[in-house]
């Protein structure tokens, strides 16, 4: 046995209370890289990407397998998986593209080639 006074446990201290996800304050917003997205910004990268995954396709002979389109948009535009899903959704319906579901492969239509021809103009 030890001789002498037992040492005395900390006082306890009540934990700090917890702020609910829409009483938190963003951690981000006094980092400048952080800033929240100004949304006109994001309209006008989507177009940019659109337009430029459309090129790549037709730079590379109007037809490729649907992931390396996919790959493309997302390391030269950083739009992948859902965000590259709605884009050639959109492709689709407005008629840019066909996608064939046997062979995952995306072609460019008659209307993409127009539209790819009248946007170099612009």
């Amino acid at each position: 046995m030890l001789a002498g006074p037992r040492p005395s446990l900390p006082p306890q201290v009540d934990p700090a209370p917890v702020a609910t996800p829409d009483e938190a304050p963003d951690p981000h917003l006094d980092c400048p890289d952080h800033r929240p997205l100004d949304d006109a910004k994001v309209r006008r990268h989507r177009e940019r990407a659109r337009r430029g995954v459309l090129r790549y396709l037709a730079r590379e002979g109007g037809t490729l397998p649907l992931k390396d389109l996919h790959d493309h948009s997302e390391r030269r535009w950083f739009i992948a998986h859902a965000g590259f899903s709605e884009m050639i959704e959109f492709y689709v319906e407005e008629g840019l593209v066909d996608l064939d579901p046997e062979s995952w492969t995306v072609s460019l239509s008659d209307d993409g080639r127009r539209f790819m021809a009248s946007s170099l103009l612009e």
